[in-house]
């Protein structure tokens, strides 16, 4: 029953790991399939359950699927307790965006974009920084807030440009052209 009960646990595990190696990879369906199948009450341990909550938010914001409850709460109360630092901002990243987009609260989904800005700081992860800077150019962009959409615009673009990410540079340099825009600069 022991070697059932570890093997189960091991298997939940190993299937997170996947997941979040898939989103890595940009397998964003791979991902999705896999954390669909993993049954939550299975999950063992305060950090399977953040970070299930994690992946699961992210995988659903990824793929335009509305996520209208907070369970990324709980990944935020994890993380923001245990580390690492890179993980809680992106938890504060996908709070923001799931407050933005699917329930239409702007001013809270701004407040996370802070608290990721402030959090991912203290890490070295480029990519993770430059998405969290594109968001929070988004999301002031539609809100209104030109100068400060302007603003992390060009660091996006920095970012971008440090690690040599095509895509991004593109959407970048769209963004920050939207606000000069929206700015008649």
């Amino acid at each position: 029953i022991i070697m059932v009960f570890t093997s189960c646990h091991e298997n939940i595990n190993h299937k997170l790991q996947m997941a979040d190696e898939c989103l890595d990879r940009n397998s964003v369906d791979s991902a999705y399939n896999i954390i669909k199948h993993i049954n939550p009450d299975n999950l063992n341990g305060d950090e399977n359950i953040a970070l299930y909550t994690l992946l699961n938010t992210k995988t659903k914001y990824i793929k335009y699927i509305p996520v209208k409850n907070d369970s990324i709460d709980y990944a935020i109360f994890y993380y923001k307790q245990n580390g690492p630092e890179g993980r809680l901002a992106e938890a504060y990243n996908y709070k923001a965006m799931t407050l933005y987009f699917d329930q239409g609260k702007r001013k809270e989904a701004i407040g996370y974009l802070k608290k990721a800005e402030a959090t991912v700081l203290k890490t070295n992860d480029a990519k993770l920084i430059q998405k969290i800077y594109d968001n929070i150019c988004i999301v002031n962009f539609w809100c209104n807030h030109y100068d400060i959409a302007l603003e992390s615009g060009f660091k996006a673009l920095n970012y971008a440009r440090e690690i040599k990410d095509t895509s991004s540079i593109a959407y970048d340099l769209l963004y920050i052209s939207n606000a000069y825009s929206e700015l008649s600069m």
